[in-house]
């Protein structure tokens, strides 16, 4: 649909998802983004969302997680990092996940 292929034009060559104008919370921005995308279109595979994942992994700090803008990354978002989790587990099985949730949990 529209919205969809709005989201696609505005993913950057790093793969992010975001407001070109301000980068500062593209991760939480490519997180929505990548959420809305898999809704919308049950292909897992598409390769705007797997682009978006791959941002999202060299995002992530040493326990796996992320926070929801660039200055945070050595910390995590308890939302964003919840969001992407849930975003990973649909797209590779929810075993992929189980230790990353475990730590988010405690």
């Amino acid at each position: 649909g529209q919205g969809s292929e709005f989201l696609k034009k505005l993913q950057t060559p790093d793969g992010a998802i975001a407001d070109s104008t301000n980068k500062l919370f593209s991760i939480w921005e490519t997180v929505l983004a990548s959420q809305a995308l898999i809704i919308a279109d049950s292909n897992k595979a598409n390769p705007t969302i797997i682009k978006a994942i791959e941002y999202l992994k060299n995002n992530e700090n040493g326990e796996g997680l992320v926070c929801h803008n660039q200055k945070c990354k050595e910390g995590f978002c308890t939302e964003t990092s919840a969001i992407y989790l849930e975003l990973l587990g649909n797209i590779y099985g929810a075993e992929t996940i189980k230790d990353r949730a475990i730590t988010l949990a405690n």
